[in-house]
């Protein structure tokens, strides 16, 4: 009795299990046909002042009506390792994780009058500059193949302010130098030091000044003290 009493909740759990991954497989089997997209043209590498047109590096095409479209360009660090945790037979295992760690929105756009089975280039004619990834973002530094931090970007259909489709986009493009260098800056020369003559004459000036200052502060005590009482002149007295 106690066998069927546990038995029937683990039964439903492993039902409903395979219901909710079914009807998760034929969403993103749906999400799939909403949209059409694809890079077009990718660079060799992305460093400062890499600029593209939209429309040439992302192709997309709406393959169902949308209320809201929208495609936006995002970039961020993503943090990999592994954690502890116990798996349902209380064992500790090792899983894997990744974690969004910042983040910047590199372009973003509502594409009103997007009509379905149109390709979406004529709306996607602006530039977009990625310093922003080199700027705000940590260079990545991967320890080993699924340890440590890497650079993710990728490009989102949205509908409703939803992702219905992402495309990523390869992490190693970035060009790694180009987090450290700056445009446009160049290291400050230090002043040159002091010679033996300006320094002689800097320390007697500083001394001058120090010994007008005294003198000053003796003659205002001067001032301000009372000034001292005569002694009294004796009397003389008459033979």
């Amino acid at each position: 009795m106690i066998v069927q009493i546990i038995a029937i909740p683990v039964t439903v759990i492993v039902i409903l299990d395979l219901i909710g991954g079914l009807v998760f497989a034929l969403m993103d089997k749906q999400l799939q046909g909403f949209v059409t997209l694809r890079f077009k043209t990718l660079p060799p590498e992305i460093k400062r002042g890499t600029r593209m047109r939209v429309g040439d590096l992302v192709g997309a095409k709406l393959d169902a009506p949308s209320a809201e479209p929208s495609l936006r360009i995002i970039a961020c660090n993503m943090e990999r390792g592994r954690v502890l945790v116990f798996d349902k037979h209380g064992r500790l295992r090792r899983t894997p994780f990744r974690e969004m760690v910042g983040g910047v929105v590199l372009y973003h756009k509502k594409l009103t009058g997007a009509k379905s089975g149109a390709d979406l280039d004529g709306l996607l004619n602006e530039v977009i500059t990625f310093d922003p990834v080199f700027e705000r973002l940590y260079p990545a530094n991967m320890v080993t193949f699924g340890r440590g931090l890497s650079v993710h970007w990728e490009v989102q259909i949205l509908d409703g302010g939803a992702v219905h489709r992402r495309l990523v986009g390869p992490p190693a493009i970035f060009t790694w130098t180009e987090f450290f260098d700056k445009p446009g800056t160049k290291p400050v020369a230090p002043p040159p030091p002091p010679t033996a003559t300006a320094a002689a004459l800097t320390k007697a000036a500083a001394s001058a000044k120090a010994a007008a200052a005294a003198k000053a502060a003796a003659a205002a005590f001067q001032s301000d003290a009372p000034a001292p009482t005569p002694a009294p002149t004796p009397a003389k007295t008459r033979a």
